[in-house]
C-alpha cells in the first residue's frame, strides 16, 4: 500500500511546515477529542476545557513524536485520549456537589468500554467521509444525512431521519430517482470512508481490519447507510 498523506502530515507536524500541520492535525481530530471527553466527564464545562488543554498535552509531551509508520493510528489516538483524561480528572477533581457518579467511572485501564469508544471513532470517520463527499457531491452528502438522520459534526446532535417522499418532493425528484441517488451517494459514501480510514493506516490487512469494524458498527447505529 502506498503510504498516506495522513502519515506525511504527521511527520510535518515535527518539521519546518509544523504550524499549518498543527493546525490541521486539529481540525481534523477536534471533533473527536471534544465528543470523547463529553462523555467522559460529565459537567459540559469542565469537558470543554478539558477538551482544549488536550492539544496543549499533546504538544507539550511530544505525543505526536511516539507516533511511527506501521502503527495502527486509532488505538494510539484513544489510548492517548485514555490517559489523558485519568489524568485531568484526577488533577481536576469535581467539587464535593457534583454527581459522585462521575469519579466512580474513573479506571486506570480506561474510561469507557471499548465498544463506547469505537462507536465514537465510528462517528468521527462517518462526519470525515461525508466532509469529503460534500465537497464533490453536496447533494449526495445532504440527502443522506437528511434520509439516515445524521449529524452535521461528529459530536453533534443528529437530526430524525427523514421521510424519503418529502425528500424528494423537496428535492424534485419521484421516487425511484431518489432511491437511485440514494444508491449512488452510498457507493461513494462508502468510498469516502475506506479513503479516510486509509489515512489511519499503513498495510492492506490493517485497512481490511478496519473497514470490517466500522462497517459492523455502522450497522448497528445507522443501518443501511453503508
Amino acid at each position: 500500500m502506498v503510504l498516506t498523506t495522513q502519515w506525511s502530515r504527521i511527520e510535518q507536524m515535527q518539521g519546518e511546515d509544523a504550524a499549518k500541520a498543527w493546525q490541521w492535525f486539529m481540525d481534523r481530530y477536534r471533533d473527536f477529542v471534544a465528543a470523547t471527553m463529553h462523555r467522559v466527564i460529565w459537567a459540559p464545562e469542565r469537558a470543554d476545557a478539558a477538551s482544549e488543554e488536550f492539544w496543549g498535552y499533546v504538544f507539550q509531551n511530544e505525543v505526536v513524536g511516539r507516533l511511527r509508520r506501521g502503527m495502527r493510528f486509532r488505538p494510539f489516538l484513544i489510548s492517548t485520549l485514555r490517559h489523558y483524561a485519568y489524568d485531568w480528572m484526577r488533577r481536576n477533581p469535581p467539587p464535593p456537589s457534583d454527581n459522585p457518579a462521575t469519579m466512580e467511572r474513573l479506571d486506570e485501564h480506561g474510561l469507557l468500554h471499548e465498544e463506547e469508544e469505537f462507536a465514537l471513532w465510528t462517528r468521527q470517520i462517518l462526519s470525515l467521509a461525508l466532509q469529503r463527499l460534500e465537497r464533490e457531491h453536496a447533494r449526495y452528502a445532504s440527502t443522506l444525512r437528511a434520509f439516515f438522520g445524521v449529524a452535521q459534526r461528529a459530536g453533534g446532535q443528529a437530526p430524525e431521519p427523514r421521510n424519503a417522499s418529502d425528500i424528494a418532493a423537496e428535492l424534485g425528484l419521484t421516487s425511484n430517482a431518489l432511491h437511485q441517488l440514494l444508491f449512488r451517494a452510498r457507493g461513494r459514501l462508502r468510498e469516502c470512508v475506506v479513503e479516510e480510514v486509509r489515512q489511519t493506516v499503513s498495510t492492506s490487512s490493517d485497512l481490511e481490519s478496519e473497514i470490517e469494524l466500522l462497517t459492523a458498527a455502522l450497522g448497528k447505529t445507522t443501518p443501511g447507510l453503508m
